[in-house]
């Protein structure tokens, strides 16, 4: 079933919860749904084995996705807890479960009336008391109190209880309790002193999404160590913090953080007040992080509501990856994108979300190796970088040559041919070997008198592209850059180029005369397959429709995939791929990156860009739910297990012998993500070589 015609469906029900991106219907007691989607849940219901504990179904809107929610107390309480949820995507096929019964703070339901039908025996009851509620005030501020202990402030606040399904006045309490005991938690002294940017500050640096002239504030931000170091960088940085800057005025900013202030805040209702209040400040992204399981010492900690006492008597609740990631998305009701572990970006603008998760599969284009390729740039870095490139070549050559007074012929130089397939012709050869620093204290202008070497008379192409070198190289490197031709917009000096040159085509044919037509050729390519690998993501999230992705990134999909339709099908057609086991086995055969036994492939981040599609889909779908593979240093693919491992070393550029100190493992087929902490284990890798080599061989031995 497309989106288009599963929404129809969906929206044509005469009953239902309506929100902004879902439906929720009562599922079961005699109620029923339409024909297909009855069809299509009953698919769904055999393949996950739903039990009827699932008693109310959520089906979303803005994607093909649809979830079995159990409500233990559905029509016992007025307002039940959810217990569990089993969440499919009906494009991947793929489910994740998440339990809420151990949460202490879990979500609950309200207008129960509108998950039922309007003949239901219970729907008057249910209507009953949400009139009650409604004249008492209750929703005039609906952003928390889809929780349960903020809906249990709200109503102890204005002196009212729920009983059954009847609103009722009781005396109002003195204070509110936390659910934490009298222990006073002294909260301030979790306020680093640090003299370097936060993780997650740094990650709005390094991913370009902090850049000069955005706005930045700070959420919770302790001593203000991030607010002054970005102050000194030239950003505009302001925060506000209860403890060290109370006075401090909560403002709007483009940029919003939350850095680590989940955790430490032991009042459950308060801990979702918190994260939607930071929310509301964020204009264009919301970056929120949070300690994660593997980073505390239990042996020297007590448990306390649902975190830990430290010995300093400050609280830490620390989260696994998976339920840090759905808590944040349960307050905001929004997408939270992994960046790393216990780090998330909450875009609000999703033309803005896609074209960061599009610029994290898209490789970076070296121009300077191109220009040099192609006797573009400076004219001593031209030669000097020929030189170097071919510099065994053009020694032997170079030196006969000036031996001999004149150009060698092919019986005195067994490699003349490839010296012009090379180098283009013997001339050019010739003046690289010397400009470039074959040879000293020799001028170039004496050799050319020396060998006859004059000026050629000089096309009308190459004039042009002479008098227009700057400007015709900077749009040759966008060209590059992109795959595909720059649209007037993405071009700041197109009327110049138009003016010069003639036309956007004009420019590329200079660069083909150029010797540019396989740059061209493998540019296309190289952008194409990443395209290709953010589009078969693209089908793990919610769907965006084409008229919201940003314009660059609808020009990529008309020019490589002729529309979004296609786009989408060739990337589906991708991740199913990447989930069969045959399929990746046979990726990793003839692969020449990296190095694998017979269980899985190892290989360094920085070659991730060189393995085919279908294996970096793999990889991505993991990073999906872990966060950004430059955390790790080396990935392992495992190639029937539907898991990825990312390995992180202290120092592995810098030390033969680095040593493991964190071990990340996501299992594809149950979404879960596991964190080892290795560092006091001293496990040292060996022949850290083979995980960057080229050529990837097949051993037995992993030790080798």
């Amino acid at each position: 079933m497309e989106l288009a015609d599963y929404r129809k469906c969906v929206e044509a029900l005469p009953f239902g919860k309506r929100l902004p991106g879902a439906v929720y219907v009562l599922r079961g007691e005699g109620v029923e749904v339409r024909e297909h989607l009855e069809a299509l849940l009953d698919r769904v219901v055999r393949r996950f084995q739903v039990s009827d504990e699932f008693n109310v179904i959520k089906f979303r809107t803005d994607e093909l996705k649809v979830s079995f929610l159990s409500y233990p107390g559905f029509f016992r309480d007025g307002h039940p807890a959810l217990r569990y949820a089993i969440t499919v995507d009906l494009v991947t096929g793929r489910a994740r479960h998440t339990d809420y019964s151990g949460n202490a703070n879990p979500p609950i339901l309200h207008r129960k009336e509108t998950l039922v039908p309007a003949e239901h025996p219970r729907r008057a009851d249910f209507e009953a008391l949400t009139k009650a509620e409604e004249e008492a005030g209750l929703y005039e501020e609906t952003a928390t109190i889809g929780f349960r202990l903020n809906w249990e402030r709200l109503l102890e606040s204005k002196g009212l209880a729920v009983e059954g399904h009847k609103l009722q006045r009781r005396a109002v309490a003195a204070a509110a309790s936390n659910g934490s005991s009298s222990m006073v938690v002294e909260r301030h002294k979790t306020a680093l002193t640090r003299y370097e940017l936060s993780k997650p500050v740094k990650s709005l640096l390094e991913y370009g999404v902090l850049r000069p002239g955005k706005s930045f504030f700070d959420y919770g931000c302790g001593q203000g160590s991030d607010m002054k170091g970005l102050r000194a960088l030239g950003y505009e940085a302001d925060g506000w913090d209860p403890v060290f800057r109370p006075d401090a005025p909560k403002r709007e900013a483009d940029i919003a953080n939350f850095g680590y202030v989940l955790n430490v805040i032991e009042d459950p209702a308060e801990r979702v007040e918190a994260l939607v209040d930071a929310f509301r400040l964020a204009r264009r992204v919301l970056v929120v992080s949070g300690l994660i399981n593997e980073t505390v010492d239990m042996n020297s900690a007590r448990r306390l509501a649902d975190g830990v006492l430290t010995r300093s008597n400050t609280f830490q609740k620390f989260f696994e990856q998976q339920e840090l990631h759905q808590y944040i998305e349960d307050a905001l009701e929004a997408t939270a994108v992994p960046v790393a572990l216990g780090v998330f970006y909450v875009f609000r603008d999703p033309a803005e979300q896609q074209d960061f998760l599009s610029a994290r599969s898209k490789r970076a284009i070296d121009w300077t190796e191109i220009s040099t390729r192609l006797g573009l740039g400076c004219p001593k870095t031209l030669w000097r970088a020929l030189y170097q490139q071919h510099k065994e070549l053009l020694d032997g050559f170079g030196k006969l040559a000036l031996e001999l007074g004149r150009m060698p012929g092919p019986a005195e130089f067994q490699d003349l041919s490839r010296v012009t397939e090379l180098l283009g012709s013997l001339k050019r050869a010739l003046r690289a070997f010397v400009q470039g620093g074959g040879v000293e204290n020799v001028e170039w202008d004496a050799i050319k008198a020396r060998f006859g070497v004059g000026q050629p008379v000089r096309r009308r192409w190459e004039i042009l592209c002479e008098e227009n070198r700057e400007l015709l190289e900077a749009y040759w490197e966008l060209l590059l850059q992109l795959g595909r031709l720059p649209e007037p917009e993405e071009f700041a000096r197109f009327g110049e180029l138009r003016e010069r040159i003639g036309s956007a085509k004009q420019a590329m044919r200079l660069l083909v005369l150029r010797g540019g037509s396989e740059e061209i050729r493998r540019s296309a390519e190289v952008r194409q397959r990443d395209l290709l690998v953010y589009v078969a993501l693209a089908n793990l999230r919610k769907k965006v429709p084409f008229g919201h992705l940003s314009k660059s990134l609808r020009w990529d999909v008309r020019a490589f995939f002729g529309n979004y339709t296609r786009a989408l099908k060739e990337g589906l057609e991708l991740l199913y791929a990447a989930g069969d086991v045959g399929e990746i086995e046979l990726a990793c055969e003839d692969l020449k990156t990296g190095w694998q036994d017979e269980q899985a492939l190892y290989l360094h981040r920085r070659l991730l860009n060189d393995l085919p599609p279908v294996l970096r889909a793999y990889v991505g779908c993991a990073a999906a739910l872990f966060g950004d593979v430059a955390q790790a240093d080396v990935i392992k693919l495992h190639k029937a297990s539907g898991k990825v491992t990312f390995l992180v070393y202290d120092d592995f550029d810098g030390k033969a012998l680095p040593e493991l100190r964190q071990r990340i493992k996501v299992n594809l087929r149950t979404r879960w993500v596991q964190v080892f902490d290795h560092s006091a284990e001293g496990q040292v890798l060996e022949g850290k070589h083979r995980f960057l080599a080229c050529a990837a061989t097949v051993v037995t031995d992993p030790r080798c």
